[in-house]
């Protein structure tokens, strides 16, 4: 049994490795990583369905890696609440975004009045299907990056270097952080240098996209459930491409 238990793991620096769990990560990363790519070479409205694709692989996983209680409750509102997301960033404006924002609010708590069990853990189902509101909203702000001047390339930009952080923090050694950070200001440098935009972006999406995977990694130490089921590690991989495009969105204002 002990053999079997470690089949599939070895020992790097004292830390325990499952392969199968870091493929995993590593697989759901690059389709995310895919999609995003692809959304920003085709036409935007077309766009849509990769940013769709990339909340669904959120949504599919997330009860079990939060623990939801319902999942196919939690399921639904969050699958509505990113329908209505996409259909803003698609026809509407940001600051429509604002409203929906507010809408989700709603969303999470209302739909806790359908229950007929007595509603047992309702903070925890609640404030949990926001997040993943939260997180499909910012998903879909590829859509505006998309709509900005450069943003094309700035999408290409932020992809490769999700991608090289991606694979490194998808180990979780002790020194993956550090390693994710200097391979993500490489590839952000060169990436910027590549696509000719200012050299300090690349620099600076290098720096927060190894921010969004310390802090994704610290919350699932500290706070999110610890699962080895695909769904719930696919959809820990993909969150901090769905919380990057809130950051592009950002650098396309600011920067490019």
């Amino acid at each position: 049994m002990i053999a079997q238990e470690y089949e599939n793991k070895s020992l790097h620096n004292g830390t325990i490795i499952d392969w199968k769990i870091v493929a995993v990560r590593i697989i759901f990363s690059l389709i995310g990583v895919g999609l995003i790519a692809v959304g920003a070479s085709i036409r935007v409205g077309a766009g849509v369905i990769c940013v769709a694709a990339l909340g669904v692989m959120l949504f599919l996983g997330w009860p079990r890696l939060v623990k939801i209680p319902h999942s196919n409750m939690a399921r639904f509102g969050i699958s509505v609440f990113l329908l209505i997301a996409l259909g803003v960033a698609n026809w509407g404006t940001v600051h429509q975004m604002v409203f929906v924002v507010a809408l989700s609010i709603m969303l999470s708590f209302g739909a806790e009045m359908f229950r007929r069990d007595g509603r047992p853990y309702m903070t925890e189902q609640a404030s949990a299907t926001f997040v993943a509101d939260l997180l499909c909203m910012a998903a879909s702000m590829w859509l505006f990056v998309w709509k900005q001047p450069n943003g094309h390339s700035l999408t290409f930009l932020f992809a490769v270097v999700i991608a090289v952080a991606a694979i490194v923090e998808s180990i979780e050694t002790r020194i993956s952080h550090i390693l994710a950070l200097m391979n993500a200001l490489i590839a952000g440098f060169l990436m910027a240098w590549l696509l000719s935009l200012p050299i300090e972006v690349g620099l600076l999406s290098g720096m927060c996209v190894s921010i969004a995977y310390v802090a994704v990694i610290r919350a699932r130490k500290n706070a999110l459930n610890p699962t080895k089921a695909m769904l719930g590690e696919g959809s820990r991989a993909i969150i901090p491409h769905c919380i990057l495009g809130a950051v592009a969105y950002i650098f396309a204002l600011l920067f490019v």
